[in-house]
């Protein structure tokens, strides 16, 4: 998926004499661009945040940063033991689907945001996607998702 897709065609549409609202769909507040949706928007950075335990490192990306590509590649490492390994290096992959995902149910559902909805999103998205990785199977099955989801900052914790 091309990231700038979007923004391209809106303005290629301005410039044909369409006026058409950019506006986040999350917070209703600034123009939305990949950037934006993915790393600025105060309800993008909440999720960010509660799925990433507030690491300062994690933070200071999103902020310094309005390129999905860039974060995936400068994603911080993090040495968590167990099923917290690859919990932390599909993360960033995760959210940025999820955010898509529920950024797409808010206007074709006409669905509202919530942070709490969307962190629970990418916990259970997580979740599926371990299923799939054939290493990380031993480790899933030393857990329950439910028990994931309420110790989720336990999980990763640096070994």
């Amino acid at each position: 998926m091309e990231f700038g897709l979007e923004e391209d065609t809106h303005n290629r549409l301005k410039g044909m004499g369409w006026h058409m609202a950019n506006k986040c769909v999350l917070c209703n507040g600034e123009e939305e661009t990949d950037g934006h949706l993915f790393m600025g928007c105060p309800s993008t950075l909440a999720v960010w945040k509660n799925v990433s335990g507030e690491r300062d490192e994690v933070i200071q990306l999103l902020q310094d940063q309005q390129d999905a590509m860039v974060v995936l590649k400068q994603w911080p490492k993090l040495q968590v033991p167990g099923l917290g390994s690859y919990i932390w290096t599909l993360l960033p992959y995760v959210v940025l689907w999820s955010v898509w995902s529920m950024r797409t149910d808010v206007i074709f559902q006409e669905e509202g945001f919530s942070v709490e909805a969307a962190t629970m999103r990418v916990k259970a998205t997580l979740w599926a996607w371990l299923a799939m990785l054939p290493e990380s199977l031993k480790e899933r099955s030393k857990h329950n998702f439910i028990n994931l989801a309420r110790n989720w900052q336990a999980v990763l914790e640096p070994g």
